[in-house]
C-alpha cells in the first residue's frame, strides 16, 4: 500500500504514526508525478492487521485535511491543486497517475484510499500483460 505527500513534515508524521503502530515504511518519490511539486511515497506492507490499517488510514485522512489547509493558505493554490495514486509496475518502478482533483474527491466519497489504490493498480497490471482471452470473447 503507498501513501502520497506533498510536504515532508506531514510524510514524517505519518512515518512517525507508522513507527509507533509498529509498521515500518519504505521510503521513495516520484519526479515525475508533477514539473513543480515532488511525489513523495510511503510504502507499506499489504498484510498489516485491519485496525493497524484503519489507524493509519485515520492518520493519513488527517495528514491530507492539514495538506489541504496548507496549500488553500498559498497563492495560486486553485491554479496547483494536483492529486495522484501510486502504482508499483511489473519492473518495480513506482509511478504516480495524475488525478483531476474534483475526480479525485468524488472517488474518495466512495472508496478507500487502498481500494482506490488496488483499482488502479489492477488497470496498469493489465494493461501491461492483458488477459488472454479477451473479456469480451466468448470462452
Amino acid at each position: 500500500m503507498d501513501y502520497v505527500f506533498f510536504n515532508e513534515r506531514l510524510r514524517d508524521d505519518f512515518i512517525a504514526r507508522a513507527a509507533e503502530l509498529g509498521v515500518a515504511c519504505e521510503l521513495s518519490s516520484d519526479a515525475t508525478a508533477d514539473e513543480d511539486v515532488e511525489a513523495l511515497l510511503v510504502a507499506v506492507a499489504d498484510d498489516i492487521p485491519d485496525a493497524t490499517l484503519d489507524a493509519l488510514e485515520d492518520c493519513y485522512d488527517a495528514l491530507m485535511d492539514e495538506q489541504s489547509d496548507i496549500v488553500a493558505q498559498e497563492d495560486g493554490w486553485l491554479e496547483s491543486r494536483v492529486a495522484g495514486v501510486s502504482v508499483t509496475l511489473a519492473d518495480g518502478t513506482v509511478r504516480t497517475i495524475r488525478l483531476d482533483p474534483d475526480l479525485a474527491n468524488r472517488l474518495l466519497q466512495t472508496f478507500s484510499a487502498e481500494e482506490i489504490h488496488d483499482l488502479v493498480s489492477a488497470v496498469a497490471k493489465s494493461l501491461a500483460a492483458p488477459e488472454e482471452p479477451r473479456l469480451c470473447q466468448k470462452v
